[in-house]
Formats: C-alpha cells, structure tokens, sequence
C-alpha cells in the first residue's frame, strides 16, 4: 500500500497495484489493468464508510477506460488524477455527503459534481493532478471558487466542504416522496 503525497485530513490513503501486466490478468487484451484501493487509515476494510467504497468502485470504472475512450484523442484517466480526487473527496465529503457524479475528461483527469436543488458544487481534477473547484447556490451566487488546495484551511475547498455538508442537511430533512 501507498500513501498518498499528502494524504487527506480524513486519514485516506490509496492501495494502487496500478499498470500491471495485463496478461497476467486478462489475458492478450493490450493495455495497463488498472485498480484503485481506497483505505481509510486506523480502520479495517469493512468498516470503511459507504462513500469511500462508492469512490472507490466510480474510480475503478473509469480506470478501466482505454485511450481514446471519446472516439477521438482521450487519454486514460492519470494516476495523479486518481490521487487528486481521492485527496478532494476526502476532504469534502463525510458519512452525511450525498455521493457525487465522476466523469472522465479527455486530458486524463476526473470531474466530480453535486447538483442538489438547483445548488451545485464542481471540482475539476486535471490530468496532472491539479484541482479546482466551483460551487454555487441556485440563485447564482458564488460560494466557493479557486484551488482546492488542502493546505490552506479558510480558501475553497473548506467554503464547498460546508455548503456540501448544509446540502447534506437539507437533503436529510426532505420528507419521503417529495
């Protein structure tokens, strides 16, 4: 197992037996096999909450996309990618988090979005790693924008962390069938 490079405030690290022989485990098909481990640190695997699983399987889904997933120039989503998005999910979601959608985007990197009631957060991780995130409220105003950077405690990543929790607690509050 692999610690990430600056692992998360919620202690996850990244198992990754990443780019493997893929003979070794399917055969003649060509192209690196990859898989994502997400462990939380201090807690044995099934323990693990539900949305670090949930992470965990999305990303293994889009690991699995070859080059040229879109038909035209994409590129296989980057292990950096990978880190990034497990570091921002990390520090943004919790056990109440409502899951977000992953998308793969051509330069190899992940898109993560929460779209609740009009409400919206989205965080772009870059192939190489880098990640930014916009979130904002139904009637358009900004609540966060900028690098979701974990080193500093008071930017944008700690601003979409509350909105995603007041979210959550909207969310919780909805009766059934509404």
């Amino acid at each position: 197992m692999s610690a990430l490079a600056d692992p998360p405030a919620t202690g996850l690290t990244m198992q990754s037996p990443a780019l493997q022989s893929p003979s070794a485990l399917i055969g003649d098909q060509p192209g690196p096999v990859r898989s994502v481990t997400i462990e939380v640190l201090g807690m044995p695997s099934w323990k693990r909450p539900w949305f670090v699983q949930y992470v965990e399987a999305e990303l293994n889904a889009l690991c699995a996309l070859p080059e040229r997933w879109d038909g035209h120039h994409a590129q296989p989503i980057s292990v950096s990618a990978i880190e990034g998005t497990i570091q921002v999910l990390g520090a943004l979601m919790d056990r109440s988090s409502p899951p977000p959608q992953l998308f793969p985007l051509p330069d190899g990197g992940v898109q993560a979005e929460w779209h609740i009631d009009g409400n919206k957060i989205e965080i772009e991780v870059e192939g190489n790693g880098d990640a930014y995130l916009l979130a904002d409220r139904c009637d358009g105003s900004v609540v966060a924008e900028g690098t979701a950077a974990r080193d500093d405690p008071d930017g944008a990543l700690a601003a979409a962390r509350d909105f995603l929790r007041e979210l959550a607690f909207r969310l919780a509050r909805v009766p059934a069938g509404v």
